[in-house]
């Protein structure tokens, strides 16, 4: 629904008006019905539910990555500016001035990539959070940006360690690459499901330069296909939200006691959470509790049963437009809050598909290493992964000595591996 249209809504409903009034007190009545509906269907009543299970001293990896990034910290080098130099641009240049100042710069902060190496290879990671809060929102996740600057450190090292011949120290690095992506995808949350995301995008990314460095090294084709199948492809979008419907209904709970500053923070300018004349706070707060427990279980519901055809992100979507459609007033605060998360779900089948192509581009390069030609279709490689988006085969064209392989992205659209504005997901070699 368009701000106007909104405005609209809102001014029919802003007023003395007997039937608002009502309607908000028969919602509210819900709530007993709402609340074991919720806890039947999995949804989380309190941030003391995300806690994970407990780990192991010797098991967790924590620890030993915040020692890192201390460590990082001190060492990081600098430029004659005083900017910190980031070898990750560096090594993608092809003179050998930025080739020894990314080597230069790696070597320096060596001690503090060998603890990450040492924390990844570490089961599990409890990041110490304090799940048992009333205020599940006021969370901050500081570790996150560490570990994304880990993943980047080393997946330039694992590429300059390509180009020394030294593949069994470059799959160790990103082996760890996505170790950390695993450890982030561990938080009920979704910004640690993007971040996962993110960090197994810098990965992947990765394999594509490395190998561009060294396309006839079969023992390091053959590794970098091994550590793709390690990899999950699926994730699950549920366990993303959990955390954030947590946050949800927490928020709810609390409408009536919150500062008019994190009501407004809510809303915006120009659509601000306001309540019709005659609604209490406390009134409109057990609807709105009705409503955020309502609205998480059937997202709950429809994601256990599969109620999708192609992405989890649909069910959001769904609920997304069905809350946006309406006028009715106790639906407010989810209307400001569930389109946060429409765009997740499609987040996780583009990860899907970037493991699928590149996984797919080295099944390419081992046929040409072993036969002397790129594959005619990616059947001849024995490669079976579908595009995730169509379930179809991926798309493949080979020009002359280059080799691009594609899935149509989100829009279901074929656009010749065009990576303009993420339309296709393309895997190519050589990655320049």
């Amino acid at each position: 629904m368009k701000l106007l249209a909104y405005f609209v809504a809102w001014m029919g409903l802003v007023g003395t008006n007997n039937e608002t009034v009502a309607h908000f007190t028969n919602v509210a009545g819900e709530l007993s019905a709402a609340r074991a509906a919720a806890i039947k269907a999995g949804v989380p009543m309190h941030s003391r539910e995300l806690a994970p299970p407990p780990v192991k001293s010797e098991d967790n990896a924590a620890p030993l990555l915040k020692e890192a990034d201390a460590r990082l910290r001190e060492l990081k080098p600098k430029d004659a500016r005083g900017s910190a130099i980031d070898p990750s641009s560096l090594i993608r240049k092809s003179d050998e001035e930025s080739r020894l100042s990314a080597a230069s710069a790696l070597n320096t902060v060596r001690p503090a990539l060998d603890l990450v190496i040492q924390a990844t290879k570490r089961p599990s990671i409890d990041f110490g959070r304090k799940w048992d809060t009333d205020d599940p929102e006021l969370m901050y996740f500081p570790e996150y940006a560490q570990l994304r600057e880990f993943a980047k450190l080393l997946t330039a090292r694992a590429q300059l360690r390509v180009r020394e011949g030294d593949s069994l120290g470059a799959i160790e690095d990103l082996r760890a690459s996505f170790k950390l992506a695993i450890y982030a995808g561990t938080d009920p949350f979704l910004i640690g499901g993007l971040v996962q995301i993110a960090i197994d995008a810098i990965a992947t990314r990765q394999v594509e330069w490395m190998l561009s460095e060294r396309p006839s090294d079969v023992g390091l084709v053959a590794s970098l296909g091994e550590l793709l199948k390690e990899q999950p492809k699926s994730s699950d979008l549920w366990q993303m939200l959990r955390g954030e419907a947590a946050m949800g209904i927490s928020f709810a709970e609390r409408w009536s006691t919150s500062s008019e500053e994190m009501k407004q923070f809510l809303g915006d300018e120009e659509t601000p959470i306001v309540l019709p004349t005659g609604i209490s706070n406390e009134l409109a707060g057990k609807a709105f509790l009705v409503r955020a427990l309502q609205t998480w279980t059937d997202v709950a519901q429809a994601i256990r049963a599969n109620d999708f055809k192609i992405s989890q992100s649909e069910v959001i979507a769904k609920m997304s437009d069905r809350l946006e459609k309406s006028t009715d007033p106790t639906y407010r605060l989810q209307q400001v809050i569930m389109p946060v998360f429409a765009e997740s779900g499609w987040a996780i089948v583009t990860r899907h598909a970037r493991l699928e192509v590149t996984e797919a581009l080295l099944a390419a390069i081992s046929f040409k290493q072993s036969s002397g030609s790129f594959p005619a279709t990616l059947a001849e490689t024995g490669f079976q992964g579908l595009d995730p988006f169509t379930q179809k085969p991926l798309k493949m064209k080979v020009i002359g000595d280059e080799i691009w392989i594609w899935s149509v992205g989100k829009d279901l659209k074929d656009d010749g591996a065009s990576e303009d504005q993420n339309k296709d997901i393309v895997a190519k070699f050589p990655r320049r």
